[in-house]
């Protein structure tokens, strides 16, 4: 039995999700800048460092995101169906 045939899905199954992550990390680090470069300061820091730290943040909640929304384990539903059970008797 696969997990996708006994309901079990997970984020990485996901070609989409490989994507997402690619462009948010590729974005977040500053390869493309010069060597020695540093623009504009802002708050007294590079703003690559601003926009690293955005993208960043950016990467958690897209891989949250993708934990709370994608992934849907065989145990969550066991679960709901004792407690369906136990509320039939107890009913």
């Amino acid at each position: 039995m696969t997990p996708a045939s006994d309901g079990q899905r997970e984020p990485i199954r996901f070609a989409w999700f490989w994507v997402g992550v690619l462009v948010l990390v590729a974005a977040g680090a500053p390869w493309y800048l010069r060597r020695g470069s540093f623009g504009p300061v802002v708050l007294g820091l590079p703003y690559w460092v601003w926009k690293s730290v955005a993208l960043s943040i950016a990467f958690c909640v897209y891989v949250r995101w993708a934990c709370l929304r994608l992934w849907s384990l065989v145990e969550d539903d066991e679960e709901r169906a004792r407690a369906e059970r136990a509320g039939r008797l107890a009913g």
